[in-house]
């Protein structure tokens, strides 16, 4: 009964989203399916199931593209794979996915950059601005070229 509610979640939210708020379209995604939290402090998390017939390679799985629709185009939103002021071994170059596998996008809502401070690189974050979001992975089989996996989400005041 779950897979059932969520194949109808991912259908009715891909559909209703795009002509009301004038995105373009999106790509096909017949790959994955969804399952989508959001807190009221605008915290997300978006569970991508893969319901293919073959493994799915995705590229730079903690490392997602966050952009931001400015109402004519998408504005890429600074995120950090680990803070500035701390060395971190580097994050996984890609994620394989097996049939009926699943991976978890999270997010906290939270804009991160390095900036120049007195004593060094330091993290300086603040809080994402309201709008419509979209989260990008790049994915990939044995059976099919590399694509693009994106999922799209609101965050309010």
């Amino acid at each position: 009964m779950r897979f059932t509610f969520i194949i109808i979640v991912f259908v009715i939210g891909c559909k209703a989203s795009s002509p009301a708020n004038n995105f373009p379209e999106i790509e096909n995604q017949s790959l994955f399916i969804e399952d989508r939290r959001e807190s009221a402090n605008n915290e997300i998390s978006i569970t991508f199931k893969n319901v293919s017939e073959n493994d799915v390679l995705v590229v730079r799985p903690l490392e997602p593209m966050i952009e931001r629709w400015t109402g004519e185009n998408w504005e890429r939103v600074s995120v950090l794979y680990c803070d500035c002021e701390s060395p971190c071994p580097a994050p996984p170059q890609e994620r394989s996915i097996g049939k009926g596998g699943y991976f978890v996008f999270s997010w906290n809502g939270i804009e991160e950059e390095c900036v120049q401070g007195d004593q060094g690189r330091i993290t300086n974050r603040s809080k994402a601005s309201p709008g419509h979001y979209r989260v990008i992975y790049s994915i990939g089989s044995e059976s099919t070229s590399s694509t693009k996996l994106e999922s799209r989400f609101t965050i309010s005041e």
